[in-house]
């Protein structure tokens, strides 16, 4: 019926597609509807980036988190923690 595509080729596809972003601001559900893959693989991926330190995760205690990347908030936070030293 419904042909099945591997976890790799899906997350490559995820990872082909974020590496193209300069500014990244997604929810899993989101990004999941928009490339057609498994909310729990994108959000797996995305956990994963937020560890290797290449996305930042904003938790809200309603709704999905938000994984992003943008140089301007970037800059903005480390420029917090440099004041709070």
């Amino acid at each position: 019926m419904f042909a099945r595509r591997s976890n790799g080729a899906d997350e490559k596809r995820l990872l082909d597609y974020f590496a193209l972003q300069t500014a990244f601001s997604e929810t899993p559900i989101s990004l999941g509807r928009k490339l057609h893959l498994d909310v729990r693989l994108v959000r797996t991926v995305l956990d994963q980036l937020v560890e290797e330190g290449k996305l930042h995760r904003r938790a809200f205690p309603d709704i999905e988190p938000v994984y992003y990347r943008f140089t301007s908030l970037e800059d903005r936070e480390q420029g917090r923690d440099k004041s709070r030293e």
